[in-house]
C-alpha cells in the first residue's frame, strides 16, 4: 500500500524535487487540496501540536502536552514550559525543518493561549499560529 501511496506522490503533476502532501480540504473542483515545501510542514506540525498523547492507536507517543498548559498560570514558567513541549515535540515527530522563533501570548478573555512559530525551511520562512483555549481542552474529554 505505501509503494501504491508513494507512486502517486511521484506522479502527481507539479511534484517534482518538492515536499508535496494532500489535506482532506476539498476544493471547488473537487479534488484535495494540494500543499508544497513549506505548507506541508506547518500541516504536519499543527497536526502533531492539537493532538494530545496516548490517543493515537498504536503510537501513544505522537502528539504533544501543549493542551495541559491551558489552565496553567500566566507566567514564565508557563511560557518556558510550552516553549520546551513544542520544540520537543515539533522536533521528535518532524524535523524536517527548523524553528526560527517561538512567541507565546496568553488569551485575555478566555483560558488558554497563543502560539506563533516562524518555520524556516529550505532558505525559507512561514509563520504557524495555532489557539489553544478552554474550547479545545474540553474537545479533548
Amino acid at each position: 500500500m505505501a509503494n501504491l501511496l508513494d507512486k502517486f506522490k511521484d506522479t502527481a503533476i507539479g511534484s517534482s524535487g518538492r515536499v508535496l502532501d494532500f489535506i482532506a480540504k476539498i476544493s471547488s473542483r473537487g479534488d484535495f487540496s494540494k500543499l508544497f515545501d513549506v505548507d506541508v510542514i506547518i500541516n504536519s506540525w499543527n497536526n502533531i501540536l492539537i493532538t494530545p498523547k496516548g490517543s493515537v492507536d498504536h503510537d501513544p507517543e505522537y502528539g504533544s502536552d501543549l493542551y495541559l498548559y491551558i489552565f496553567e498560570p500566566s507566567d514564565n514558567n508557563t511560557r518556558d514550559g510550552i516553549i520546551t513541549e513544542l520544540k520537543s515535540s515539533l522536533l521528535t515527530f518532524d524535523n524536517r525543518a527548523s524553528i526560527d522563533d517561538a512567541k507565546i501570548s496568553f488569551l485575555r478573555n478566555n483560558k488558554g493561549f497563543r502560539v506563533d512559530v516562524t518555520v524556516k525551511y529550505a532558505g525559507n520562512k512561514s509563520n504557524m499560529t495555532l489557539n489553544m483555549d478552554r474550547s479545545m481542552y474540553e474537545s479533548y474529554l
